[in-house]
């Protein structure tokens, strides 16, 4: 988290190696995941 101005900013960095089979498995509800995550981190700190 960095603090701009008024606005605080964040990311959140997945470094993970799966093969191209598990990447199709896993790769939409990851996203959904971090999604989440950045939906929560965000309503917490406004």
């Amino acid at each position: 988290m960095t603090k701009k101005d008024s606005e605080t900013e964040g990311y959140i960095h997945f470094d993970g190696e799966v093969n191209a089979f598990l990447k199709m498995m896993v790769q939409k509800p990851l996203s959904a995941l971090f999604n989440h995550m950045s939906q929560k981190l965000k309503s917490h700190f406004s």
